[in-house]
């Protein structure tokens, strides 16, 4: 079965979705496929940083949960996460990879109906366009009233902390797709860099992109201490 092939034809309003917001980068550093020693539970091993790559603000005792407000992917599972989020580092990590696990990927795209929920929940007020203008743009026909395809989760992803700043936390999440793997058994992985604010009390959403290439993301993530 070729997974290239699906992605050639599949619900392309989706390019909407790629180019406004979130959720896969189809670009350089967005799609790849982990080597083979990713393969099933076992985590990612981080490499030291390198004098090039930003430095991450530490937090002390604490590694992100890969399955904060639950193992479903659902619109619930964000909201519930958005209450539990700590308002840290680690917890914008964990909020960032719960969005992320939600949003899906190209084969396993929201509901329909969980959408507007959802960012209308978690959107910042001064979000980019990137962010604000994405409930207008799923509207387009081809959104499907169930998710299909196969998950993303956070079992042999990480996270990193680009930066961390008074009410503003960049970090960058890597995430796999176990049910997609190559002839090789190699598994496809995905990153998004998310840019996180705090100031109203709980984590918003003001920017996303896909500058974080996955090349890099995997010399230096920290893995999750559980994953979904």
């Amino acid at each position: 079965m070729s997974f290239e092939l699906q992605f050639r034809y599949r619900r392309r309003w989706v390019r909407w979705l790629v180019a406004g917001i979130l959720v896969l980068a189809l670009s350089a550093g967005g799609l790849t496929w982990l080597h083979g020693q990713r393969d099933g539970n076992a985590a990612p091993s981080p490499a030291p940083i390198t004098a090039t790559a930003p430095t991450p603000t530490p937090t002390v005792g604490r590694v992100a949960n890969g399955c904060l407000g639950g193992s479903a992917i659902t619109a619930h599972t964000v909201l519930t996460a958005l209450q539990q989020a700590e308002l840290d580092d680690v917890g914008a990590a964990e909020f960032a990879a719960t969005v992320y696990r939600w949003l899906g990927s190209d084969e396993s795209l929201p509901p329909a109906d969980e959408v507007p929920v959802v960012l209308g929940a978690i959107t910042a007020p001064d979000a980019t366009e990137t962010v604000a203008g994405m409930a207008d743009r799923v509207e387009e026909p081809g959104l499907t009233d169930e998710r299909q395809g196969p998950p993303s989760s956070t079992e042999g992803g990480g996270y990193y902390i680009e930066s961390s700043s008074g009410d503003e936390v960049v970090v960058s999440v890597l995430l796999t797709i176990p049910d997609m793997k190559d002839q090789a058994g190699n598994v496809m992985a995905t990153a998004t860099t998310f840019t996180l604010d705090r100031s109203s009390g709980e984590w918003q959403l003001k920017d996303n992109s896909a500058d974080r290439r996955i090349s890099d993301l995997k010399e230096i993530a920290q893995p999750f201490s559980g994953g979904c």
